[in-house]
């Protein structure tokens, strides 16, 4: 189908559901309120600092997603809107205001994301010559509000949506190429976007046995290799000189059985590995996929051998996505987290539509397309509702936590000392948590304009040491606390480092407990209002 037979009411149709999805990630964001509350500070005040750094030139301090793209695109937008501002300058106002950065880079992701869900579209408009399919596949964002609520934010996960469309919509622009040994350009198209995924998020790796699958030759799946490798130095440039800290981060998984390095060495614990593998199988967006996948894959491989026509294009991209699923589960059954499934959640939707038209060629049957399309007209809206009251009921969930956080205002403790500790509802924090993980290259500057009485509890991986620092550095917290007529503890893991606390301070006792769902608030010295005792 060319691109001009679309015509202006089939292209505005497919941008619909684009449309929807920026206005509901818009929605969501808001609702969210600043990146610096408790539910949104892990990780995107890591990229705030690693874009600083990378505007000023130097590698990114945290590449143990690694992220890179996240790091170098949100500097990319700065630049952008400050076209013909020194760096320094640019640095300055960042960190006076540093929300606004993150907000910058969070829309930029969005609206990167709208325009691949409208670009994947219409690529898939073109290359199966069925706009129905193109509404299925363009269904992925809105499939698990997981995908939608992730999406909205300064990280990689943002980004996954994006380098997972693209991934599909090359999938499906090889349906109109015949398998030809020569021809270079989709082992290409598939190695651009597999540098991109991999250097995004690692967890992202195992979707790329897609294109091995549907590639096919061994000649085309080399150029893919090639490609993906070259891509893959390209786009994670700026944090090449880091690459023996993620070559041992990776490591260190690698030979542990628990997650994140910890647990005894080893590759898998295999008491725990395969409940782990099917617990991610039976999320509804796995298994659902899997049994319309498998089911169609087997009556098309006996039609096949009976002597029937199938059509193999579609039957090896649902083969690939099939693949892909699999092997992402295998991989992140080993530290079982929903949101590292996102790519093969986004990859449902491809499936369905990879099903919808097998079947569509397989029926030669007129009355049984009739109900194909029947069925697939039934099907969208109940889905697209279904996950728009979910996203109404995600976007309660963040106004609800919004209020509750900002309720406790920092500032009516303005007398006394304020420490914060793991995933503290503070700007401070954020600041001095966001710069420690990253190198502190941004110390000196965060001290000259932070407010003096901020201070924190380090304890970022569960393996360090707690320790109590300024925006400088390590201090002396019974030295410190003693300056100040109150002091006032705030964070989300208290539980974790009470005993470290008590211990640090000689058994330091509460006179008021401020705390709320989600967050310890306690106070010493004055009560919730901030009134002194």
């Amino acid at each position: 189908m060319p691109f001009r037979s679309l015509g202006p009411a089939r292209l505005s149709a497919l941008l619909a559901l684009p449309l929807l999805y920026a206005a509901a990630a818009t929605w969501l964001r808001i609702a969210a309120g600043p990146d610096w509350l408790w539910f949104n500070v892990d990780p995107t005040y890591f990229y705030f600092f690693d874009a600083l750094n990378i505007l000023e030139l130097t590698p990114p301090g945290h590449i143990f997603h690694p992220g890179i793209p996240v790091q170098w695109l949100g500097a990319l937008f700065v630049r952008l809107a400050h076209p013909f501002s020194a760096v320094d300058a640019i640095v300055a106002d960042a960190l006076a205001d540093p929300e606004s950065v993150l907000r910058l880079m969070s829309y930029g992701y969005i609206a990167m994301n709208a325009v691949a869900l409208a670009a994947t579209g219409v690529v898939v408009a073109l290359a199966t010559e069925r706009i129905a399919a193109a509404f299925l596949v363009q269904l992925a964002p809105f499939l698990s509000t997981l995908i939608l609520k992730n999406s909205v934010f300064a990280k990689p996960e943002s980004l996954e949506l994006f380098a997972t469309l693209l991934l599909i919509a090359v999938g499906f622009w090889t349906l109109r190429r015949p398998a030809d040994a020569h021809d270079v350009r989709p082992p290409i198209a598939f190695g651009l976007v597999a540098g991109f995924g991999v250097a995004t998020k690692i967890t992202m790796a195992p979707i790329f046995v897609l294109p091995l699958v549907v590639l096919g030759t061994p000649r085309r799946i080399a150029i893919y290799g090639v490609a993906a490798f070259l891509s893959l130095v390209l786009f994670a440039a700026p944090a090449l000189p880091m690459l023996p800290d993620f070559v041992a981060w990776i490591a260190k998984i690698g030979g542990s059985t628990g997650p994140y390095g910890a647990g005894a060495g080893g590759l898998i614990d295999l008491s725990v590995y395969p409940k782990s593998v099917l617990r991610l199988l039976k999320r509804p967006l796995m298994h659902g996929a899997i049994l319309l996948a498998m089911p169609t894959l087997v009556i098309a491989l006996v039609r096949h051998r009976r002597g029937a026509d199938v059509p193999k294009p579609e039957l090896r991209l649902l083969a690939g996505i099939l693949a892909a699923q699999i092997a992402q589960t295998l991989i992140v059954a080993k530290q079982p987290s929903a949101h590292y499934m996102i790519p093969s959640y986004i990859l449902s939707a491809a499936a369905l539509a990879a099903v919808w038209l097998t079947w569509l060629k397989m029926c030669a049957d007129a009355r049984m397309e009739r109900r194909l399309r029947l069925a697939l007209a039934g099907i969208l809206p109940v889905v697209l509702a279904l996950q728009l009251h979910a996203t109404w009921k995600t976007e309660r969930e963040f106004t609800a936590g919004r209020e509750l956080a900002l309720a406790v205002d920092n500032d009516r403790f303005e007398q006394c000392a304020r420490v914060t500790f793991t995933m503290a509802s503070s700007l401070s924090y954020a600041l001095m948590n966001g710069d420690f993980i990253t190198g502190g290259r941004f110390k000196e500057r965060l001290a000259a304009i932070g407010p003096k009485q901020d201070f924190w509890l380090e304890h970022s991986w569960h393996w360090s040491p707690l320790t109590f620092r300024s925006w400088r550095g390590e201090e002396d917290i019974s030295a410190t606390l003693a300056r100040f007529p109150c002091a006032v503890f705030r964070g989300s893991l208290w539980s974790g480092i009470e005993a470290g606390v008590a211990k640090m301070t000689g058994g330091m006792t509460f006179d008021a407990n401020c705390s709320f769902p989600g967050e310890t608030v306690l106070v010493k010295g004055a009560d919730c209002a901030g009134k002194l005792r």
